[in-house]
């Protein structure tokens, strides 16, 4: 039997996914446009109870099919990407690699004061980082900006127009026991944070969303979510955080129990509590009402609804993502 070389395996793989593409009804859709609505009500499964659509499949998958999409929809873009390069690259006689290297090594500069100023920032949530593992991350950074304004001139240069199927938004139901939102509320880039109080990330997290929150307070508008997947006490601090929330001292009450975040426990809460300015008997009468145990049901049910498993978890806009993803949509705005 004739062996296949790697070309020939690679086309056989590209026709099987793109005839596997066909069936599911979702080819060749425009990014501008969305997912049509036949693809979406396109059968991907069918049994003696109902047929399964792909809306039916996008709404169930929630967050956890999303991140596989958004990861695959990466994938499929990068390798696009690589054709333009590509052909770049043989107009100048070098390959791929060469011309890449080439064109960003000319334009990566890090300046002493740039890498001293970052090192600094980087050193307060991670002392035992060096400069050089900076200067890395510097370059790390420059060299895929500056790729994706070649693969910007390149798409301009050649006319490309990607036809890849788009990814669903993912939609949330307001909580209506008691909503957790910051920000001005026309801000371009909306957030969501499912978050639990205990969790190591997620501190990190609020600390950098802090930062960007200062920096831009006019494009950025979030919403918290409580997510509480750490033991009780991780449901006792959501639960104070609605109360505290009634009270406007969400934020505070946040940043200080993160801030003692490691040694905070049942028996030093109140007291670790008593340097903010609160109203202690209007939050002991929140707590014992059951305003806290309905919006945590509701936040719950979010969770349940959109599949998510884990903390922080953050939408951006109706999309799974993470702080650099929040960082490329401020680039965006303030431009």
């Amino acid at each position: 039997m004739k062996k296949l070389n790697r070309e020939q395996i690679s086309n056989i793989v590209i026709i099987s996914l793109i005839a596997v593409s066909i069936m599911l009804g979702y080819l060749v859709v425009d990014n501008k446009q969305g997912t049509p609505n036949s693809a979406l009500s396109s059968a991907v499964a069918t049994t003696t109870f109902k047929t399964i659509s792909y809306s039916d499949l996008v709404t169930a998958g929630g967050v956890a099919l999303q991140e596989v999409y958004k990861q695959k929809d990466k994938i499929e873009n990068e390798v696009i990407y690589d054709f333009l390069i590509e052909e770049e690259a043989k107009k100048n006689n070098m390959n791929k690699v060469e011309f890449l290297n080439k064109y960003t090594s000319m334009r990566i500069k890090i300046s002493d004061a740039s890498l001293n100023e970052e090192f600094e920032k980087v050193k307060i949530n991670y002392p035992s980082v060096t400069i050089d593992q900076v200067r890395n991350k510097l370059r790390s950074d420059q060299y895929v900006m500056y790729k994706n304004e070649l693969v910007k001139e390149l798409a301009k240069k050649y006319e490309l127009k990607i036809t890849l199927p788009t990814i669903e938004k993912v939609l949330l139901d307001k909580n209506q026991y008691q909503e957790i939102r910051f920000g001005a509320s026309s801000a371009a880039i909306n957030l969501v944070v499912f978050s639990d109080y205990k969790c190591k990330h997620c501190k990190t997290f609020h600390n950098e969303l802090k930062e960007r929150m200062k920096q831009h307070p006019d494009k950025i508008n979030v919403e918290y979510r409580h997510f509480p997947i750490m033991g009780s006490f991780s449901k006792n601090l959501a639960l104070y955080g609605y109360c505290m929330n009634k009270q406007d001292k969400y934020l505070e009450y946040s940043d200080l129990v993160y801030k003692y975040q490691d040694i905070l426990n049942y028996n030093n809460l109140l007291t670790t509590l008593s340097s903010l300015n609160y109203d202690k008997t209007k939050l002991q009468s929140c707590l014992k009402s059951s305003m806290p145990n309905m919006a945590l049901n509701q936040d719950l049910s979010e969770v349940q609804k959109l599949n998510i498993s884990s903390t922080p978890k953050i939408l951006i806009n109706g999309y799974v993502g993470n702080l650099a993803d929040l960082d490329n949509e401020i680039k965006k705005v303030i431009r």
